[in-house]
């Protein structure tokens, strides 16, 4: 997942799945875990993170040259500078 701009990108590899996506909305949840702390027993243990939940509505991205734009924003949040 990226942003590209003011959306939010996400690749959906099954194609029932795109339709369902483009006429339903959707809720992505994203969690960032800032650190642990580790107690001597495991019921002791906590985790301090941050977390968002989005609602929205999917839209299917049509023509190969916005693919490829939306694609390259997706590679280069994962994979910066390369």
């Amino acid at each position: 997942m990226a942003r590209g701009g003011p959306d939010l990108l996400a690749r959906i590899f099954r194609q029932p799945d795109v339709a369902r996506a483009a006429t339903a909305g959707v809720c992505v949840t994203v969690t960032l875990i800032d650190g642990m702390a580790l107690a001597r027993s495991g019921l002791e243990h906590s985790v301090n993170f941050r977390s968002v939940m989005v609602f929205g509505r999917a839209e299917v991205v049509e023509g190969f040259e916005a693919k490829t734009a939306h694609l390259r924003s997706l590679k280069e949040h994962v994979f910066p500078g390369r």
